[in-house]
């Protein structure tokens, strides 16, 4: 037992948990007791065997949950007490082994600016300088990670592939997909498999699994499909810091196997096939410029455009376009979408010689998806009060926002003295929030010296820059200094 009490020391010593000093003085009577001494020099390697039989003293230590960016710009806030003169903000990139200042700041300062140059796991911890030329804590070898960020800017990897439709009996056909879904930071919860028979606009969830469940990040499905029916399937996910990524197959009867490469697929033929980006409009009319790369000696004598909604049907618009002038290298035309909903566009370009660039066919991608989205997200909760236990001096937001077109960047948390303010300050911005059911939770230990009563709002900004805010209906008293007072003496009565 005497020996399990010194290894114990001995770890607290080592960890800097314990003084040297302190240690010391509880080590040397402890070591009498077996006839001998112990250098102060020899003291690691006793560290060292006694972690043979005992588990690290830093396993008791719990280390704070991480923070995921997408970006390599963000910022760590920090609240001073009273007599510190300078704080400094320590970083290390390999787990605390070694610590280097990052930089340094005043008592008034709120926070921290930072700029990684690379993704990774990087540790932060704060030292603080007083007044009386004392530090806390004393030194660097004593410094303990306070706050954990992990940077990633890769989204996902998705790879989603169709089986084989295989006939049944009934005019059926049994479709399916497999798909695998790689990301270091993955959130499971995010995980989402949609499905709608083609030229429809809208996604249906598939419930194949039981609710609540979320879905593997390697699996497959598989269900039934009327004869001659086509359906799009997507697969979508979210890693943690949200950079989110998406993949579409089509099912149905007379569709082979394919893979489809980032985006969208038929089974028109098989192989990778690579996705456009998809632009974001907030409005019905649309404004595609596109560039005159090559110009025949004839002369242009028609420009084109041709929309699609699912890469099977195209149609010609009827809107006339004016022709570009022969000096012109850059030409706009403009689309009047009848609804919100995404749409594949291509320009033909018709000579006066009577040839074209090449109209697109049944399975031609378009070369650019547009989805039109006139809604503005839709602040179905906004709820604001004072935390309990460890959140008791700080403000506890909890929201629930739906749309089609959210991404990690939506939610906004801002404040004002007036409920009819023009001008907000920020509380924060790129909001984690569940992706399922669009309901998030945001904890805000509030600065000093700001105003003790305000009003607070919310914010939802969705991929087409459709915004919505709700102001919460009561203001926030924030004020937790206790009254003091002091009896001076008594009146005679008269």
């Amino acid at each position: 037992m005497k020996i399990g009490f010194i290894r114990t020391l001995l770890g607290l010593r080592k960890a800097g948990w314990l003084p040297w000093k302190e240690a010391d003085m509880l080590l040397t009577p402890q070591l009498a007791l077996f006839g001998r001494t112990l250098p102060r020099r020899n003291y690691a390697g006793l560290f060292v065997l006694a972690a043979v039989f005992l588990t690290p003293v830093a396993a008791f230590a719990q280390n704070p949950t991480p923070t995921y960016f997408s970006k390599r710009i963000f910022n760590i806030t920090f609240n001073s007490g009273r007599d510190v003169q300078m704080v400094r903000l320590y970083m290390s990139t390999n787990q605390g082994a070694t610590w280097d200042v990052y930089k340094t700041a005043g008592p008034s300062d709120r926070g921290f600016d930072i700029r990684v140059n690379h993704d990774g796991t990087f540790w932060f911890a704060s030292q603080s300088a007083f007044l009386n030329g004392s530090f806390s804590p004393a030194t660097v070898a004593q410094l303990k990670v306070e706050q954990i960020v992990i940077v990633d800017t890769e989204p996902p990897q998705i790879n989603l592939r169709s089986t084989a439709p295989e006939p049944l009996s009934g005019s059926e056909v049994k479709v399916g997909v497999q798909w695998d879904i790689r990301d270091d930071n993955l959130d499971l919860n995010t995980i989402r498999l949609e499905g709608r028979y083609v030229g429809q606009t809208f996604w249906t969830p598939i419930q194949n699994s039981p609710p609540g469940k979320p879905l593997p990040a390697q699996g497959q499905d598989f269900w039934r499909l009327p004869q001659g029916q086509r359906m799009e399937v997507r697969i979508s996910a979210m890693d943690k810091a949200r950079n989110p990524a998406e993949q579409i197959v089509t099912l149905g009867s007379n569709v082979g196997q394919m893979t489809g490469g980032s985006g969208f697929s038929d089974g028109s033929r098989g192989g990778m096939v690579p996705s456009p980006n998809i632009y974001y409009v907030n409005k019905k009319t649309v404004t595609l410029e596109f560039e005159i790369k090559k110009r025949p000696p004839s002369g242009l004598e028609a420009i084109e455009l041709w929309v699609t909604r699912n890469r099977q049907e195209w149609q010609k618009s009827p809107t006339e376009n004016p022709v570009p002038a022969d000096s012109a290298q850059k030409a706009t035309v403009t689309y009047e979408a009848p609804a919100d909903g995404l749409y594949g566009f291509m320009i033909v370009a018709r000579s006066k010689a009577k040839l074209s660039s090449g109209e697109p066919s049944k399975g031609s991608d378009p070369s650019i998806w547009v989805e039109v989205d006139t809604e503005a997200p839709k602040i179905e909760r906004f709820d604001v009060g004072i935390g309990t236990g460890p959140e008791s001096r700080s403000l506890v937001f909890n929201w629930k926002v739906t749309d089609k077109n959210l991404t990690h960047e939506s939610i906004l948390l801002e404040y004002a003295k007036d409920k009819d303010a023009s001008k907000w300050e920020e509380i924060a911005h790129d909001l984690d929030f569940n992706a399922r059911d669009g309901t998030g939770r945001y904890v805000w230990a509030k600065p000093e010296g700001e105003p003790y009563q305000f009003f607070v709002r919310i914010r939802a900004i969705d991929r087409a820059g459709n915004t919505n805010a709700k102001v919460f209906d009561k203001p926030i008293v924030f004020d937790f200094t206790r009254p003091e007072v002091e009896i001076k003496g008594v009146e005679p009565m008269k």
